[in-house]
């Protein structure tokens, strides 16, 4: 779902999201993958990161290579509340593992 800039303040870019990506140490807070790591996912889910060699096997055997982008989580899902408390690292896969019971409830409460 692409980002709405509109409701984080104005220096969302510049330095909230810096600082949450610096103190996670530029990895997942959740599964430890690091910052435009490159590889491919196992059918389980599991990241297997690659180096040249890996890149190029993988893609002679029609498995997608993916640039992995880390995600600035906001814990209790509310875009305004920008504290350093409420902000974590993550990776799209554990992004939407945590945010998969919240939009469950919202689309129920949508009915």
């Amino acid at each position: 779902m692409p980002i709405d800039y509109k409701n984080y303040p104005p220096n969302w870019k510049d330095e909230i999201r810096p600082a949450v990506l610096k103190a996670a140490g530029y990895k997942c807070e959740f599964c430890g993958i690091k910052q435009r790591a490159k590889g491919y996912r196992k059918a389980n889910g599991e990241f297997v990161e690659c180096d040249e060699f890996m890149i190029n096997w993988a893609k002679k055997n029609n498995i997608k290579v993916i640039t992995i982008h880390l995600a600035v989580m906001h814990m209790d899902h509310d875009v305004k509340n920008c504290s350093m408390s409420n902000l974590r690292a993550g990776c799209q896969q554990c992004h939407n593992r945590y945010d998969a019971p919240f939009r469950r409830l919202n689309r129920i409460s949508k009915r």
